[in-house]
């Protein structure tokens, strides 16, 4: 369902600003003059809880009263970040901001519920004050303390119901409720109650959530109209030992945003794969917001040199690419980290867009030009919306969860799940076609149904109820890829039984899966391939060996394609062709865009808003040389075309529509649709 936060506001571009200690009211009102110079139009504040208690009881503000005050005067508005799991020195005798308390304790909770009390209470009615973000990139520190495990226990009791259930799922014998425990050594033994541990997990997200649920009823107390946020983090890696589900956390807030930071995340790509890797991020924001607003709370603006995992400075292009990337994905806005650089501490000098005083850099010139032509586009920007997705990609939680524990200690793939979910991202990104990302809940919940096509990658968890939903799906006209290992496990670890009738949609029967050596070359299965008993399906390629390689096979009204390796972590790891087309091609034939972007250049992505008759084009040319892309339309042809980004070359006959891109270059235009097709051949 739709939700109407934000719903037709033109998207924006914002920063985070801390005020330094050294920083004096002029040097702050400099930089809000340069703020509104420079089209950023939202500033994002810690509330720290020591500056504004530094003492027990003493409430000092003056120092965001002014911040409040300047926004005002420039027409920018706060977006302010609550910070009641990082309490003052005085209360937890921590010798330095940031860091993740734990919210579960009752003395904390009481405490943080005053400081929420008197900071909304001051600044919810101020008329800068826009938005709240409930925690800084949300996630919990693993710890087992009287509350947390009170929590947990009350948790399991609501799941199994009986301390004997319970006891027969672990292989435990606990005599009551209160005796549970669960083992969580730093590195996983080899031999380890899967339930125990996956249930734990489990917990851990849902008591992050409630958490997070806590602090917004706590503002709800006193404000009942502006938009709560959170901006989670990681996206590359595997986060559920802390906690995190971007999808659970979509449903506590308005507006649900992302920190992405090539500096910190990006390891896994080249420079060239950055525009790729940023829309990764997106996309799955805006999967999870499920028709929320969403935003990229924290998008990296200024040099790393000392911070960060390697050293990065975001070209002006990029900056420009990342901006029209997520106006296109639908982002209502971008804030950067940050406005200018803090003059001490861990990231002193790094990260901002303009120097400490008051220089400004060529990357904010570059976002200040995106900004101009979003306010002189506003009403078509308004009404836009992202071209919908037909095809969709699971996230398949439940392996994520396994492949912590799962395998010797001397060679897990912890990261295996989120590769391959990168991998067939990537390729069907390259060959533009529109993702979106589900998770079990929206199988459950029936979303299978907006969708042609239905990606599982590396998805050896897939429990029984899923199982059945996509057999529903595909009996009723779905269209569903998978590769090895496919449906072995529930997402508990146990190996099911009952799923060869979800292997007879794909018209195989599987005796077993085998492990075998990473063939690179495509001549032979990627780490993985299913040993089949008998196969219905029409064997489209082969291996070397002559097993069958790619099986293609139509069940009730639907179609399945299953690749006999590990297909979507083979490209992500080898970048190889052959992967590329295993997975790209199942969708090109399943789904019908409106449009169609033929290119021998796989360095250009695209994206296309929906504007009434009219759609927005956004490609942008992640290489060093000029590059080429065609518009089409397929249904309807390409009519009136103008640019919004002037220095686009467009040259345009008949139905197409010739775009020519300099290095590193983003192309925004306006295309009209017409009635009639002429084809040139």
């Amino acid at each position: 369902m739709e939700h109407a936060v934000e719903k037709g506001v033109c998207p924006r571009t914002g920063a985070q600003f801390f005020i330094n200690p050294d920083d004096t009211m002029e040097d702050v009102q400099k930089h809000f003059r340069l703020m509104k110079e420079y089209g950023i139009r939202l500033v994002r504040l810690f509330i720290l809880w020591d500056h504004v208690e530094p003492r027990p009881g003493q409430w000092e503000f003056e120092r965001y009263d002014a911040v409040y005050e300047l926004a005002a005067r420039q027409g920018i508005q706060i977006v302010s970040t609550l910070t009641a799991e990082d309490p003052p020195g005085w209360l937890e005798e921590k010798i330095f901001y940031h860091h993740y308390a734990d919210l579960n304790r009752n003395d904390l909770k009481e405490a943080a519920a005053r400081y929420i009390e008197k900071v909304v209470s001051r600044y919810w009615r101020h008329p800068a004050h826009y938005a709240w973000i409930l925690m800084n990139e949300p996630e919990l520190l693993v710890n087992q303390n009287k509350e947390t495990m009170d929590q947990f226990r009350t948790w399991l009791a609501k799941k199994y119901g009986t301390i004997e259930a319970l006891n027969q799922k672990w292989y435990y014998s606990f005599s009551d409720s209160q005796e549970v425990t669960v083992n969580l050594p730093e590195t996983p033994e080899y031999w380890q109650c899967f339930p125990s541990f996956t249930d734990w997990h489990a917990f851990l997200k849902d008591n992050l959530c409630g958490q997070l649920a806590w602090i917004q009823g706590e503002i709800r107390k006193i404000d009942s109209v502006s938009p709560t946020h959170v901006n989670p983090k990681g996206f590359f890696g595997n986060l559920a030992g802390v906690g995190q589900d971007y999808f659970k956390e979509a449903k506590v807030v308005d507006i649900l945003g992302a920190s992405i930071h090539p500096a910190w995340k990006f390891l896994w790509f080249s420079r060239p794969e950055y525009g790729l890797a940023y829309s990764f991020c997106v996309d799955l924001i805006r999967s999870a917001a499920r028709g929320r607003s969403f935003w990229v709370t924290e998008l990296q603006a200024g040099p790393t040199v000392m911070t960060g995992v390697c050293p990065c400075t975001p070209s002006p292009q990029e900056i420009t690419a990342w901006l029209w990337d997520a106006v296109g994905a639908g982002a209502k806005a971008v804030i950067y980290w940050m406005w200018h650089p803090r003059t001490f501490g861990q990231e002193a000098g790094e990260w901002g867009l303009v120097t400490a005083n008051h220089k400004v850099s060529r990357r904010m010139t570059a976002s200040a030009g995106v900004s101009r032509l979003l306010r002189e586009n506003r009403e078509l920007f308004a009404k836009a919306e992202p071209e919908p997705a037909q095809t969709a990609v699971f996230y398949n939680h439940g392996t994520e969860v396994l492949s912590l524990i799962e395998g010797s200690p001397l060679y897990r793939t912890q990261e295996a799940p989120i590769q391959a979910l990168c991998g067939v991202y990537k390729a069907l990104m390259s060959a533009h076609i529109p993702v979106d990302f589900i998770a079990e809940d929206n199988i459950r919940q029936g979303r299978l149904e907006n969708y042609k096509a239905v990606y599982f990658p590396y998805s050896y968890a897939l429990d029984a109820d899923l199982q059945e939903k996509l057999l529903s799906y595909i009996k009723g006209g779905g269209s569903v890829w998978a590769d090895a290992p496919f449906a072995q496990k529930n997402s508990e670890g146990e190996i099911l039984r009952n799923s060869e009738a979800l292997y007879k949609a794909f018209g195989m029967d599987v005796i077993e899966f085998q492990g075998c050596e990473a063939g690179e070359d495509g001549a032979k299965p990627y780490l993985c391939q299913a040993d089949l008993e008998s196969v219905s399906a029409r064997i489209q390629s082969r291996f070397g060996d002559g097993s069958p390689a790619v099986l293609r096979h139509t069940y009730g009204k639907g179609h399945t394609c299953f690749v006999n390796s590990a297909a979507s972590l083979g490209y992500f790891q080898t970048r190889l062709e052959v992967f590329r087309k295993q997975i790209v091609s199942f969708a090109e034939e399943r789904t019908d865009r409106e449009m169609e972007f033929p290119s021998e250049e796989a360095c250009i992505t695209s994206r296309v808003l929906r504007a009434g008759e009219e759609r927005i084009i956004i490609l942008e040319n992640w290489s060093e040389r000029e590059a080429r892309c065609v518009l089409r339309g397929r249904k309807k042809g390409i009519g009136a075309v103008r640019k919004i980004t002037e220095e686009t070359r467009l040259a345009q006959e008949e139905n197409q529509v010739l775009v020519t891109l300099g290095p590193k270059e983003s192309a925004v235009f306006v295309a009209g649709l017409r009635e009639g097709l002429q084809r040139n051949t």
